[in-house]
């Protein structure tokens, strides 16, 4: 069924469970399945509607209530299965995302044929996690145009070949498809093709005869700085190289006496300036500006208020209530106590509080509940019931934008103090949610404790003002409205003096201590000073590469102790820290580095999951601070993420975590002790964190990977200068930027300097007059010129697009996909058609119309143009028709229905020409005709279009 898959939802639900979502392959592509009876009926009504459905030629109902007959039975027939862990990543399409194939035993399977398969999800989660490129292994591609609208939805550039295709099953086929996968990125390993086969390289092509070149030119270096002499770089190039004979030839001196002491100062104080600049150039932190106090507009229309049932809350509730209802708004209430956080329950109670109207915006209070959740101590039930809350209001079709509502998660300034890092959850479940559903998404504020009239009337004002031009992150506090920042933050001065580095003493512990970054911060502690380095993991000694670690560090000097620790264990924990206590070894330092992240997108978060996702990270965190006094360790440090400063699409659970780490720092600086939380980009750790593929993913995405030396000197540097809370990330805003707010701007980062750069260089590269021109130019036009006008815009961005020099390379009649459009060139052209004439053009407008022509009469007839005066020609109509039928990707079903029609098709036309008194033929050859039509194959049909209505190919 080419529709979403929440209308298909509503149109099954007649059916009352006779007839299940079965697969959902795409924004517009959904698979149902069910009871045949219900299924027919189904058809026919999506048929009289005008929906190109069709049938898939199965005799089973996978993924539908059929299946639960033989639940028992695959269970005895799989028990036997032991899943192990792969090497591969395995992106599931029962969670949509990415999965440990160890848990892949006998009930997954199960639920892999029952349950609906999140093809679009998972394809989502691979795109967030950076994959480009998607091969599709099986005799026929079906999948590509799935794909093809998700990478539109996602405003992804990325790219899906197929293996083989319905009539080239050889191995021709299978090599092209491989040699297309290979120009697109893939390491096709050629040598095992033409081994022992005599085979050498050959250079490619010079087209002698066609001076047009298509090959990238490689990318002119830019300036790494300021313009140095050649003097200056011969000097400097020889204090580097410690040439002292050079240097005083440089200095015109006689000779290198007294050179020898002086050259190495010089060579290690510019290194020291280098490395100063590019740790600068990686720094950044959170900051809070004032917004103003003025409110222009308060809340009006009908708004839900959804409180939690925490008492705690309750003052704050009833004043938003009231505030609220004063203003004007009508006021609903839905309180997540009585639906007992069931995500179903919820739902109703959110229809019901609506009363069948769009609400104009939904105040959650959830995030206020900090009591513990009943099954998942780790989280509180406010978190929860958030996430349902975003949830449900989704199932019911509620487009109202969400503002969550917390008190005490944010520390905006040196004398505000962050009094409930549990609430900083909220913040960072928000920073994902607005990537994954910018459009119903409002925003964090975090209010004081006191609900008083001024700052109730400030919250009313965030909500109903429209002056905050797209505000997501706000805090009230005495002084007025703040919104969170993201600024540079290079080093402060004095710290630039000489001064020794902070250096670890005594006993460190390492959480995490045998993973990729917990090795690196081992070495760095045992070369720093410290005497005893404790290395605690789930695994402990029995960790991949934890005793060569182990012997690794002793080298450097320090005693090593490979303890098997859950830190989300408060008592397992207890004990390690109460027995290293005891033997001498109390902890001086602890550096947290334990943690998980999995990809599962925001709609399919469970309470279940987001507990596993914090176990550690939170768990480990909060069981560390309560544990260690504020004045016992002289480090603290909390390795967080930037996931958590700005969120991470499919990472929710993840990026809670972090912003919780960030939280807990301030919170535990505030309360007197010493605390660091490092927010990193991407570590280039060498230890199995990243492989060179996903490295160049990240980078692509302009997150570039950060070697663990210089990282460790910016966690150096951090200790050094006390730092709280700080952000270390090798960004390339240029790519990160475009791909990050295109669907929504992003106000934390407006105040970097790269954002104002790109708005201005998007302003500068945008015609403002384009639609304005053209449609002037058309006005002034017939019929006949108006179609020739849009004919040679078409042909000129299609040009464009292919990399050709002029619009006559593009046969005005020739099917797109036969000029070189794949699924993204499409989309591209459809962009720039888009922007040149302010139509809102469907992703799939290049298939739907494939030829520039007929293109071109659809968009003359949408700019409300007259039709082609060649438009009605029988002959130039049946042209069209060919070029569709014979073009367009069709499989067996669509070729029988299309047949169907055509048989139809004939046998009206030769009434309608007897009736007008056309010459008739003789009963014989009008018998002759009928029998030959009826007894045609489908592919003889398409035959005869090909060779008698058309033109010749």
């Amino acid at each position: 069924v080419p529709l979403p898959v929440g209308e298909v939802r509503e149109r099954v639900a007649a059916w009352e469970g006779a007839v299940s979502v079965a697969a959902v392959n795409g924004p517009s592509s959904t698979v149902v399945s069910g009871d045949t009876a219900a299924l027919d009926e189904l058809f026919g009504v999506l048929e009289d509607e005008g929906v190109r459905v069709r049938r898939i030629p199965v005799d089973y109902a996978s993924h539908s209530a059929h299946v639960e007959a033989i639940e028992a039975e695959l269970a005895d027939l799989l028990a036997p299965i032991e899943p192990q862990a792969s090497a591969v990543p395995f992106y599931s399409t029962v969670t949509g995302g990415l999965i440990d194939t160890a848990t892949t035993d006998a009930g997954y399977w199960y639920t892999n044929l029952r349950q609906t398969v999140l093809f679009e999800d998972t394809v989502r989660a691979l795109l967030t996690d950076g994959f480009r490129l998607f091969v599709e292994a099986s005799p026929h591609p079906v999948l590509a145009v799935a794909l093809a609208e998700t990478f539109q939805a996602t405003e992804t550039e990325a790219v899906t070949v197929g293996s083989l295709r319905r009539d080239e099953g050889g191995l021709r086929r299978f090599l092209l498809s491989a040699a297309e996968a290979y120009v697109h990125g893939a390491p096709v390993r050629w040598h095992t093709l033409f081994d022992g086969a005599d085979a050498s390289r050959v250079d490619l092509p010079t087209y002698a005869f066609q001076h047009e070149r298509y090959w990238p030119a490689p990318a002119a270096s830019a300036p790494s700085g300021a313009v140095v002499s050649e003097d200056m770089a011969g000097f400097w190039g020889a204090v580097d190289a410690g040439d002292l004979g050079a240097v005083a030839g440089v200095l015109g001196v006689g000779g290198s006496d007294g050179l020898d002491a002086v050259v190495p100062a010089l060579a290690a104080w510019r290194r020291q300036r280098r490395e100063g600049v590019e740790l600068d150039g990686r720094r950044y932190r959170v900051v809070w500006r004032a917004l103003g106090d003025r409110v222009v507009s308060r809340p009006v229309g009908r708004w839900l208020v959804v409180v939690p049932g925490d008492p705690v809350a309750a003052v704050w509730a009833g004043a938003v209530v009231e505030g609220l209802a004063a203003g004007g708004a009508d006021v609903r209430v839905v309180d997540t106590g009585r639906a007992g956080g069931d995500r179903a329950v919820l739902g109703r109670l959110i229809g019901e509080a609506g009363g069948g109207q769009e609400l104009q915006g939904v105040v959650a209070l959830t995030g206020l509940d900090e009591r513990e959740h009943p099954e998942f101590p780790v989280l509180t039930s406010g978190v929860v019931d958030t996430v349902l809350l975003a949830q449900a209001l989704d199932d019911v079709g509620q487009g109202a934008r969400l503002w969550c509502v917390t008190c005490g998660a944010v520390c905006v300034d040196a004398g505000d103090v962050l009094t409930s890092p549990a609430q900083s959850l909220v913040w960072g479940l928000g920073r994902t949610a607005v990537l994954e559903r910018p459009e119903r998404w409002g925003g964090l504020v975090d209010v004081p404790a006191v609900p008083s009239p001024r700052a109730v009337g400030r919250l009313l004002g965030v909500l109903g003002d429209a002056r905050t031009h797209g505000e997501d992150q706000l805090a009230i506090r005495e002084g007025g409205v703040l919104v969170r920042r993201l600024c540079r933050s290079p080093r402060p001065q004095r710290a630039r003096t000489p001064r020794a580095p902070w250096t670890p003493k005594g006993t460190v512990l390492i959480t995490g201590g045998t993973g990729a970054i917990g090795g690196h911060v081992a070495r760095w502690a045992a070369r720093s000073g410290a005497e005893h380095v404790v290395l605690a993991g789930r695994s402990g000694a029995n960790a991949p590469g934890a005793s060569a670690l182990a012997a690794e560090v002793e080298a450097l000097g320090a005693r090593v102790s490979l303890v098997a620790c859950d830190v989300s264990d408060r008592p397992a924990l207890e004990d390690l820290l109460e027995g290293l206590a005891a033997s001498g070894d109390g902890v001086r330092a602890v550096f947290h580095a334990a943690g998980t992240a999995e990809n599962v997108p925001f709609d399919d978060l469970t309470a279940r999951q987001i507990a596993t996702a914090l176990a550690a990270k939170v768990a480990g965190a909060r069981h560390l601070n309560e544990l260690l006094e504020p004045d016992a360790v002289d480090a603290f440090v909390l390795f967080s993420s930037i996931a958590g400063v700005w969120g991470s699409g499919g990472q929710a659970a993840y990026a809670a975590g972090n912003a919780y780490l960030d939280a807990l720092a301030q919170a535990r600086r505030a309360a007197g002790g010493r605390a660091t939380a490092v927010a990193w980009g991407a570590w280039d750790a060498q230890g199995g964190m990243l492989d060179e593929q996903r490295a160049d993913q990240l980078a692509r995405g302009g997150v570039n990977v950060m070697a663990p030396q210089p990282a460790i000197t910016a966690l150096e540097a951090a200790l050094t200068d006390d730092e709280t809370t700080l952000v270390v990330a090798d960004m390339a805003w240029d790519r990160f930027l475009p791909a990050f707010t295109l669907h929504r701007p992003s106000p934390l980062l407006a105040d970097l300097p790269e954002t104002a750069a790109l708005a201005a260089r998007e302003a500068a590269n945008t015609p403002a007059t384009d639609t304005t021109a053209l449609t002037a130019r058309l006005t002034g036009l017939g019929p006949a010129e108006q179609h020739t006008l849009l004919l040679d815009l078409v042909r000129a961005e299609a040009a464009t697009v292919l990399g050709h020099t002029s619009h006559t390379a593009v046969d005005p009649d020739r099917a797109f996909h036969d000029l070189g459009f794949d699924s993204l060139t499409a989309i591209e052209l459809r962009n720039r058609l888009k922007s040149a004439t302010g139509l809102n053009l469907p992703a799939t407008v290049i298939f739907d119309h494939p030829t520039a022509t007929t293109l071109t009469q659809h968009l003359h007839g949408a700019l409300g143009g007259a039709a082609d005066p060649a438009s009605d020609d029988p002959l130039a109509g049946l042209d069209r028709l060919e070029n569709v039928l014979l073009t367009a990707p069709a499989d067996y079903w669509e070729r029988r229905q299309a047949t169907e029609r055509l048989r139809d098709f004939l046998d009206r036309i030769a009434v309608l020409a007897d009736s007008h008194g056309a010459p008739s033929a003789g009963p014989d050859e009008d018998d002759d005709a009928a029998e030959r039509i009826e007894a045609a194959t489908d592919d003889e049909i398409f035959d005869f279009i090909n060779q008698e209505l058309g033109r010749d190919q």
